[in-house]
């Protein structure tokens, strides 16, 4: 947030965000529900990462905006937010919003 603010990022929090980020759907067991939902969350905070490094950005957006959708399609169960039943269709209405 303090990077789409403008501001100067702590590369060291980055960095160890990265870090452990990296292996998260790994250590998440798969015979877990969610796990496919943990899977598609650590690539959406891995492209995320990746996107304030300035030469990386426009190679890198659509693919999380990909990851984005994978990860929300993956969510084991129902919600309840707004109108909305699903991540799969709350994420989409999101971005319209923006």
């Amino acid at each position: 947030m303090a990077f789409l603010d403008g501001r100067e990022l702590d590369e060291d929090l980055v960095a160890s965000a990265f870090a452990e980020t990296w292996s998260l759907d790994a250590r998440y067991p798969a015979r877990l529900v969610g796990h496919a939902f943990v899977k598609g969350w650590a690539s959406l905070i891995f492209g995320t990462m990746v996107l304030t490094k300035p030469k990386q950005q426009d190679i890198v957006a659509a693919q999380t905006l990909d990851c984005a959708s994978q990860a929300v399609a993956a969510w084991p169960s129902a919600i309840g937010i707004d109108a909305f039943d699903s991540l799969a269709r709350f994420e989409p209405a999101c971005r319209q919003r923006r």
